[in-house]
């Protein structure tokens, strides 16, 4: 192998990799967008429903639906038994919307794709894929159903 090729491999494999952000700039321009939309809804308070794919608790899993008033989360009910769930384990849209670039700053996450509900901008889908070789990792949180609470 020539000098010149063995010195360009050699600088690609020093090259870092993996270090920048897996939620740059132009997904935190849409987020902003989407949070704006969202802002913007007729309504202040809303129903939800809800689940999270992870290595987690049963009672994290869901589905549930979620009631939220004034901004907090009132209740909670197991969309599968109908029995209240602990509102500490869930989040409001809000609350969604902040952790997403929360979990993209998680030492070990690779990606963090997340798809906005066009009408309202909620995040509709919150997908965060780790490192490979990571085990038990990953989260994929799912809303849908967003709706005025009466």
């Amino acid at each position: 192998m020539g000098m010149t090729r063995w010195l360009a491999l050699a600088l690609l494999a020093a090259a870092p990799s993996g270090c920048s952000s897996p939620f740059g700039i132009d997904e935190r321009r849409v987020l902003a967008g989407a949070r704006q939309q969202w802002a913007a809804r007729p309504f202040p308070d809303y129903i939800f429903e809800t689940r999270r794919d992870c290595f987690c608790r049963s009672e994290e899993v869901g589905p549930a639906r979620i009631t939220v008033r004034q901004g907090v989360i009132t209740h909670v009910t197991s969309m599968e038994t109908g029995e209240a769930m602990v509102p500490d384990d869930w989040y409001t849209v809000d609350q969604l919307f902040n952790r997403i670039p929360q979990l993209a700053e998680q030492n070990g996450v690779e990606d963090v794709a997340v798809e906005y509900d066009s009408a309202l901008g909620y995040p509709s889908s919150i997908a965060v894929r780790y490192e490979e070789g990571i085990l038990d990792a990953g989260i994929l949180y799912v809303i849908s159903t967003v709706e005025a609470a009466p």
